[in-house]
């Protein structure tokens, strides 16, 4: 019976070294992600060099405008059915409008369409800024690269390209994607087994602040 015993203690004993050492497995592994997440926010938030600046730009009013290309066309097709139907003959645009055109008597344009973007009744008016961006794309573009040229004291001297941090960003990524693939099992099987780990760090709470 006494040897029982002891054996029973020494495998508690056992027992409680391995919990401990898992948790301290997963303690590390959690530092080891908030490292590496500190230094990839570091690198995401470096400042951009001006060439680069312009790059964003011209790429988000691309954006904008592709926007604004289908607005105008959901505009000029809400327009060809909607100046036709019933109840709108006052304002309908039919054979008798182009009949007009080429004889050279144009109706006037009305201004709803010139309400950057609100609504006026049921209809939808595209000269929003992304709709300027569609009509306008490449002369908008133009002018921004002059205003860039202007410039001659970028306040970001030593920005280097954006390029070079992206390897160490994809090697970031791929870590820490096995990091928390490892902690995710290791949560898993402990909580299967009944074993308590340490508790993750608060959001945004680190020992190496």
């Amino acid at each position: 019976m006494t040897q029982f015993i002891d054996d029973l203690k020494k495998s508690f004993g056992l027992i409680k070294k391995q919990t401990d050492d898992l948790g301290a497995l997963v303690t590390s592994i959690r530092d080891r992600i908030m490292l590496l997440e500190a230094e990839h926010s570091t690198i995401l938030d470096r400042p951009l060099c001006k060439e680069e600046m312009l790059e964003v730009f011209l790429a988000r009013l691309d954006e904008s405008a592709k926007s604004g290309d289908a607005s105008w066309v959901g505009y000029y097709l809400e327009e060809a059915h909607g100046r036709h139907q019933a109840g709108r003959l006052a304002r309908r645009i039919s054979v008798a409008t182009l009949r007009q055109a080429k004889n050279g008597v144009a109706s006037e344009l009305d201004d709803s369409w010139l309400n950057y973007g609100n609504l006026t009744g049921s209809r939808f008016t595209p000269l929003t800024a992304e709709g300027v961006f569609s009509l306008f794309r490449e002369p908008i573009k133009d002018a921004i690269r002059r205003h860039f040229d202007q410039i001659v004291d970028w306040p970001f001297p030593d920005a280097l390209p954006a390029a070079e941090y992206f390897p160490r960003l994809d090697e970031i990524e791929k870590e820490l994607g096995d990091l928390r693939e490892q902690e995710a099992t290791f949560v898993s099987e402990a909580a299967r087994l009944g074993v308590t780990l340490p508790k993750p760090y608060d959001f945004g709470a680190s020992r190496f602040n």
